[in-house]
Parts: structure tokens; C-alpha cells; sequence
């Protein structure tokens, strides 16, 4: 290969090579560079440290002032001794508050110019351009990518058509490495969600709607890319966006407009569980197209997140919960994309030496040439290991932040995020092992109480079975219901009607109106049952509550299809009111079951005391 060196085909000696390269250099006192390193290395070994700098770097855009700049540096970083605490002791002095607060403010932008190549196109381009002189390519991605508004997801895809002629036409007089021969200059990374706006934001539990709506941009997209010859890099979110994502991506793929389409990539997540299934269904599609696509492979940049929602929803966690694991399943991931080769175009996310050259060993294994397939890294994240494996001949791009500080300081948090991960690419040591979570504290007739939890409509069988009670719920429009007293159902009264709010001269149903009268005889059935339910046990009596709750749960899609047509509520809204109800009776039979064991009171010499709860035995 004319003007590349030839790459090293023993990757135990690549990887020794590579992490030499990645060490850190001897420094000066002035290297702003290694200043910012000893306080992510800070950052990594104190956890509350770290809290403490994340929360500021968050704030810090809504500080209107310099008193409140400092005022939230003061306040975040209250009690630290050394140094730094005799430097905020200082920083607070008035005549010092406006020096302290722009030098913060300038560090902070400086820390942001690490990782995002700049605000503008315009502005970006002197490093776009230099990664292309030291034999690197790029992919860039706008910052301010989150989307309320049909104007802003207009906006945004403008935004990403300029950014695409813009850079096109400045690459178009810059000479390129010869490695890269094949290959777009000019290559964009997008979240669909982005393409999206709050008529549908990307919602799951719509996929037909978003699969237009965000489809038709994508589109808008590719036009302008292959007009420029440029390529588009579709970017992977949160897991509960997956499932839509890849079927925004194979909708637009399959048509016969860009079916021959090569200049496409998308992301895959080696930290997920199934990400197996994610390239046996990319693959499938690649074997359907005239035109191979891109796969990025990348270990996932949502873990918290998805550890958090996971458990707050009471879902199953999507993700591997040991670096460990997910690295073994990196490598797996790895050689399933290879398999796909040529229709697949395999590129290897990671900042982990060991992978990195484990990804070379792989695709030579395969019988693809360095030409065949890429190494990524996030710009700014082991500078020093990407212009290493760069120099040893291999393909090598960064995927590069675009962007003004206010919209990209989300980003910034979460790259400094990665940087001071205990399990970061760049510790030695092996992870720490998670403590087990504390064992719920005891209670009385089972254990502690937990909410329904809400239906995950980003997984098919659960969206199926919501459109099947959408359609049962449809099909029973215009029945009546009849008033129900006792065991007796009561048609002869009055009716009121029950019509759809979104389209009115749809007829849902029509309901029996109850009288006087049929309130003072619901009250006298429940004044019977009464003594029946007040002498059963507590114990009995939230049993019975329980199967209510499992009953209904049961149920849950039929009762939130009928609150969809009686009250227009989306999806995901009736189902929250369904399972609210869900839980009341299940938090109440716990409740009663606590309150029957009663508790003690004070007790006088002589005396026991305590305080017992018994039923009503009749309304009083």
C-alpha cells in the first residue's frame, strides 16, 4: 500500500505497542492538557469528587453572573481542604469574584474544546481538517440533538443539510491518504429521534406514525449526502429506541430510491443482551440490498441510564451489568459482524488497547485488509491511542461533537462521565465488583411493596397486545351498559352517551344513569355485605384485595384501550392510570396486614397496652 505503512499482523505486539503509545507523555507545568488530565484523574479516584464536578460542569450554563458562578463553586465544592480549598476561600472575596468566575468559565470551555470540535461548521474545520492531514478521518455529530417541536426537528434537519454541503465543499480541495481510497470524505452521525418531533418524539408505542414521520427526513437526508457524496452514519439511543430505530433505518434502506445506497451506516450496542439478534436482523437486511451499509460496533454510552430506568419501571435491565462481560461480548459481537462481510462493513468503536488490537487480529483472521474496515474513537478520548493505531497504517475516525457549549454541555457531562468511570478504558486495575443491593426491609404478610410496573411498549408482544385490545375495544363501539346493583343489572333508565373527544360522532357506548333511589339501594347492599367482610381476617381480606389487583392487571390493555376511546389518552397514559389502580389495592392489602400485629403503647407499672384496629361491623 503506496504512502501507509504496512500494518503489524501480531496483534500481542500491536497491543504492547499501542499501549505504550497511550501513556502519558512528560508534561510542563503549561500543558493545559495535563491539567485537565490530573483532574479527571482526581475525579476518578474520589466518587464524591466527582459528583461534586459533574453537578458544577452541569450548572455552570444557567449562571447568569459572575457572583452566581462562583457562588455555585463555592457551594459544590464546600469542605474541600488542600489547595483547592484555599483557593476557594480566596476565589469568594469580591474583589476577586469576576477574575475567578471567567477563569472557571475558560477552563470549563477549554475542558468542552477537548471533546467538541467547535460551534459552527466553520468553526470546526481547522481540526476536521487537521485529523485529515495526520491520515484520520471524521464523522460529525450536531450537538442540541433533544426536539420538542415540529419546527425544531425541521430545523435540525436543515442544520445537518448545511452542515453536509458545507463541509463537502471544503473537503473537496483537501487531499486525503490514500488508505481511505473508496470512501466519503464528508460523514454526518444522527439520532433519528432528532428527525422527530412532539407530534410523535420518537415514541415507541406509535411506530407507524414516527416510521413516516422520521423516515421522510431520513430520506431528505440521503438526498442531500448522496448529491454531495457524502455519508450518513445513523446513531443508536436508548434501548427503549432501539427496536424503532432499526425499523426507521431498513424502511428507508428498502426503498428502490436507495436500495444502491452505500453511503449509510448504524450503530450497534455490544452492551446489550441481545445484541446478536441486532446484527443477524442487519445482516438479513444487507443480504436484501444491492449495496453493502455500514456497522458501527460500540460497547454503549446509556449503562447508567439504563441500569436507573430499568429499575425504576421495574423492567428487565437490557444491559450487561459487568464491564467484564460486556467486553467478552464485544468480542463475540465482533466476529458475528465479520461473518457479514462484504455486505456488512464492520467498524470497531472502543478505547480499550486490548480491543483495539484484538480487532485487527480478528478482521485479519477474516481475510479482510486494513482497507476492509475501520477503528472509531470519540475525539478527544485517547488522542494519543488513535494516533497510534493510525500510525501503524490502519483506518482510524473520529466520531467529532459539533456544536455551541450551552446545547453540548450534556455531552461534555457525559464524556467526562467516561473519563472518570471506574471501569474506564484506561484503568489498569480489574473493576470493582458492585455491592449487592441492601435486601428489602422486612415486612409483615410478604415482601416490601412494589409499584406495577408499566407496560414496556418498546417491545413488540407488548404493543401487539395493546393493538389487539384497541381493536376489541373498537369493535365493541355502540353497546350498551346496563347499571349494575348487587348481583342485578338494571336497563330501564335513563342513558347518557359516550363519545370519542378526538372525533365526536364516533358513539363508544351509552351508560344507564342512576337515580335517588339507586343510590340509596347501592348503599343498603354494601351495608350488607359489610358484616361479612368485617368478620373475615385481615389476612383473608387483603387476599382477596390481591386478586382484585391480579385480575385487573390482567386486564390492563382492555381497560386503557377503552380510556383511549372514552378519554383520549395515548398509550402509554392510559396504562399508567390502569396500573395505579393496580397497585392501590395491593398497597392497602399490605397496609392491612401491618396494622392487624397493631403496636404497643406506654405502659404505666401494672398495665399492657395496646393499640389493635378491628373492621367496621356496620355504617355509622
Amino acid at each position: 500500500m503506496a504512502g501507509t505503512p504496512s500494518p503489524s499482523t501480531a496483534p500481542q505486539s500491536l497491543e504492547a505497542r499501542l499501549v505504550r503509545a497511550a501513556a502519558t507523555p512528560d508534561w510542563s507545568p503549561f500543558d493545559l492538557t495535563r491539567w485537565q488530565r490530573l483532574l479527571l484523574d482526581r475525579a476518578t479516584e474520589d466518587d464524591a469528587f466527582r459528583t461534586r464536578l459533574l453537578r458544577f460542569v452541569d450548572v455552570l450554563p444557567t449562571s447568569p453572573s459572575d457572583a452566581a458562578v462562583v457562588g455555585h463553586l463555592a457551594a459544590y465544592f464546600e469542605g474541600e481542604g488542600g489547595l483547592m480549598g484555599r483557593a476557594l476561600a480566596l476565589a469568594t472575596r469580591p474583589p476577586l469574584v469576576p477574575l475567578v468566575a471567567r477563569g472557571v468559565v475558560a477552563g470549563v470551555h477549554a475542558m468542552a474544546g477537548r471533546f467538541i470540535a467547535g460551534a459552527t461548521p466553520q468553526d470546526a474545520w481547522p481540526r476536521l481538517k487537521r485529523l485529515v492531514k495526520h491520515g484520520m478521518a471524521f464523522t460529525v455529530g450536531l450537538l442540541g440533538e433533544a426536539v420538542l417541536a415540529e419546527a425544531e426537528a425541521a430545523a435540525y434537519l436543515a442544520a445537518y443539510q448545511d452542515l453536509i454541503r458545507d463541509l463537502a465543499a471544503r473537503a473537496a480541495t483537501t487531499g486525503r491518504d490514500q488508505r481511505w481510497e473508496g470512501t466519503p470524505t464528508v460523514n454526518v452521525s444522527v439520532k433519528l429521534s432528532a428527525l422527530s418531533a412532539l407530534s410523535a418524539h420518537f415514541e415507541p408505542a406509535v411506530p407507524d406514525h414516527v416510521t413516516r414521520e422520521a423516515g421522510e427526513r431520513l430520506r431528505a437526508l440521503l438526498r442531500t449526502a448522496r448529491a454531495a457524496g457524502a455519508h450518513v452514519h445513523v446513531d443508536m439511543e436508548q434501548h427503549r429506541l432501539r427496536d424503532l430505530t432499526h425499523r426507521v433505518f431498513e424502511t428507508v434502506l428498502t426503498d428502490t430510491e436507495f436500495s444502491d445506497f452505500d453511503g449509510i451506516g448504524i450503530v450497534v450496542q455490544a452492551y446489550l443482551k441481545d445484541t446478536d439478534q441486532d446484527i443477524a436482523r442487519l445482516r438479513a437486511l444487507a443480504d436484501r440490498r444491492r449495496a453493502p451499509f455500514t456497522v458501527r460496533l460500540v460497547k454503549g454510552a446509556y449503562w447508567d441510564e439504563e441500569c436507573i430506568v430499568a429499575a425504576q419501571q421495574s423492567w428487565p435491565v437490557p444491559v450487561r451489568e459487568e464491564k467484564t462481560a460486556t467486553d467478552a461480548w464485544f468480542e463475540r459481537c465482533a466476529e458475528l459482524l465479520l461473518e457479514g462481510w462484504p455486505n456488512l462493513r464492520p467498524a470497531f468503536g472502543s478505547h480499550n488497547p486490548h480491543t483495539v488490537a484484538s480487532s485487527i487480529r480478528w478482521a485479519a483472521a477474516a481475510g479482510l485488509t486494513p482497507r476492509d474496515f475501520e477503528v472509531q474513537m470519540l475525539y478527544g478520548l485517547a488522542p494519543d491511542l488513535a494516533a497510534a493505531v493510525a500510525a501503524k497504517g490502519y483506518r482510524l475516525r473520529h466520531y467529532v461533537p459539533a456544536g455551541a457549549i450551552l446545547p453540548g454541555m450534556a455531552y461534555l457531562v457525559r464524556r467526562l462521565l467516561e473519563n472518570t468511570s471506574n471501569q474506564a478504558w484506561f484503568r489498569n486495575a480489574a473493576p470493582t465488583p458492585r455491592p449487592a443491593p441492601p435486601a428489602p426491609a422486612a415486612t409483615v404478610g410478604g415482601p416490601r411493596f412494589t409499584n406495577a410496573a408499566p407496560a414496556a411498549f418498546h417491545e413488540l408482544p407488548v404493543r401487539a397486545a395493546m393493538s389487539q385490545a384497541i381493536a376489541e375495544a373498537r369493535a365493541a363501539f355502540g353497546r350498551h351498559y346496563p347499571l349494575l346493583l348487587g348481583e342485578a343489572s338494571t336497563g330501564d333508565r335513563l342513558t347518557d352517551e359516550v363519545r370519542y373527544p378526538t372525533d365526536p360522532g364516533v358513539l363508544v357506548g351509552t351508560v344507564a344513569q342512576a337515580t335517588t333511589e339507586d343510590a340509596h339501594r347501592g348503599i343498603e347492599v354494601a351495608a350488607r355485605v359489610l358484616p361479612i367482610r368485617a368478620g373475615r381476617g385481615p389476612y383473608e381480606r387483603a387476599a382477596v384485595m390481591r386478586r382484585a389487583a391480579k385480575l385487573l392487571e390482567a386486564r390492563r390493555f382492555a381497560f386503557a384501550a377503552i380510556m383511549v376511546f372514552e378519554s383520549a389518552k395515548p398509550w402509554r397514559e392510559a396504562d399508567g392510570v390502569v396500573t395505579e389502580a393496580v397497585d392501590y389495592p395491593r398497597y392497602y392489602a399490605d397496609q392491612a396486614e401491618s396494622l392487624q400485629h397493631g403496636s404497643h403503647l406506654v405502659e404505666p407499672p401494672g398495665e399492657t397496652n395496646e393499640y389493635l384496629r378491628e373492621p367496621r361491623a356496620s355504617p355509622r
